[in-house]
């Protein structure tokens, strides 16, 4: 097969992502993976990262990091433009070559319960144990407890801050999702939690106990100092040490924080800690696209990152009007987006998404008018992108957001 047919094939199992019922159970997933040589299990000091916000710029700035420390897989989701960026040795996306040759060795033990997710995820192990890496990075896919990267042993789990979504799968309070994220924790394992709501924190020091497994909260066991943001990162200090963070927004810190105690209760000396923190990159994470006027793309797809969204722009960015670019997919808080976004938006472009979880763009149409913002619906978001330039005078600032896959879908045609 070819790298196209591939991709197909694996897309036509049970795919959660684009609006698949999810399978609470690891058991088919973990049948296949004993059939296939267990792979899982021949991966060196795997490092877990589940969440609710930040947990793929952890993730990253973590590979940043232990890619300089030696030969690092990273194992994230969703990808942006090519479904490869998912598996990456040291920030190299696995060759297509590589990727049909894992699949069609592996074909012919599945069973049609796997689900699209778990495949990519065997395909990752297969991947790190025949390349011999020296450590991975696993960004949890979902939840914690029944994730297909939870039949890792990891060397470390890392919880970044918890917040509500995917309610519906995980439970409607902080309590039931905090105990699904718990479920990467492992007996006598090491923990690193970035700061927490009172009742997530109250989980984690208790399944932590329970496991005796040892614990460290940024905030409480890792502080910075003189802390400076601007439109280039940010700046801070560890223990007298100054660090360097390319990525915008007083929430990276927090990622980086998170990502630098990781590395440094995994054993990674300082210097390349601060090498790998200065040198991470992320797109579709208040990413600057261009200037005069201002266009920036950020993922924000719950809540709670719509806050830290909204307030990094009013504090960040010196702008006149603000357009928003606004494509959502239906199981999301779609009207507590546009809430939290409308405030500071004065005109909307709504676009549907290449995703049948997309959302109905005459209901977010009607959300955006109950809020008091003027909009109109567009066929795609190249449409959108196009004539929100027009729209928009050189002091404005264009804002895309909403969604990873319009991140994705955006780049993929700005590239």
């Amino acid at each position: 097969m070819d790298f196209k047919e591939a991709v197909e094939f694996i897309y036509s199992f049970r795919d959660w992502e684009r609006g698949a019922k999810y399978r609470f159970d690891l058991s088919k997933l973990n049948e296949f993976l004993k059939k296939i040589g267990s792979p899982h299990s021949q991966i060196k000091r795997p490092v877990l990262v589940a969440g609710t916000k930040g947990k793929g710029s952890t993730a990253r700035i973590l590979s940043s990091i232990f890619g300089l420390a030696g030969k690092t897989g990273a194992f994230t989701s969703p990808h942006l433009i090519n479904i490869r960026e998912r598996i990456k040795i040291n920030d190299e996306s696995i060759p297509e070559t590589k990727f049909i040759e894992i699949l069609e060795e592996i074909k012919p033990l599945m069973n049609d319960k796997l689900s699209t997710f778990e495949i990519l995820a065997s395909i990752a192990f297969v991947y790190f144990a025949r390349e011999n890496t020296d450590s991975a990075i696993f960004e949890v896919g979902l939840g914690g407890r029944l994730d297909a990267t939870n039949v890792l042993n990891p060397e470390i789990s890392v919880i970044t801050p918890i917040s509500f979504d995917h309610t519906d799968i995980l439970g409607n309070t902080l309590d039931s999702i905090a105990r699904e994220k718990c479920g990467i924790i492992r007996e006598g394992g090491k923990v690193v939690s970035a700061p927490q709501p009172p009742e997530a924190l109250e989980v984690i020091k208790e399944v932590c106990k329970s496991k005796g497994a040892k614990l460290w909260i940024i905030g409480e066991d890792m502080f910075c100092e003189d802390l400076k943001c601007d439109l280039k990162g940010a700046t801070f200090k560890i223990d007298g040490e100054e660090y360097s963070l390319p990525l915008i927004g007083r929430h990276q810190v927090i990622n980086a924080l998170t990502a630098i105690y990781t590395a440094q209760v995994y054993g990674i000396p300082r210097p390349l800690i601060k090498k790998g923190v200065s040198e991470v990159s992320f797109h579709g994470r208040l990413e600057i696209i261009d200037k005069n006027p201002w266009v920036v793309f950020d993922g924000a797809h719950n809540t709670a990152s719509a806050w830290v969204l909204r307030r990094s722009i009013v504090e960040l960015f010196d702008f006149r009007h603000l357009i928003l670019i606004f494509g959502v997919l239906k199981d999301k808080d779609k009207e507590g987006l546009i809430k939290i976004l409308g405030p500071i938006t004065n005109y909307a472009f709504i676009t549907p998404l290449q995703s049948p979880r997309s959302a109905d763009s005459n209901e977010l149409l009607e959300i955006f008018k109950r809020v008091g913002v003027k909009a109109k619906i567009v066929k795609n978001p190249i449409t959108a992108l196009t004539e929100a330039r027009e729209k928009a005078g050189p002091r404005d600032l264009i804002l895309a957001s909403g969604s990873l896959y319009l991140m994705g879908e955006l780049l993929s045609s700005l590239e």
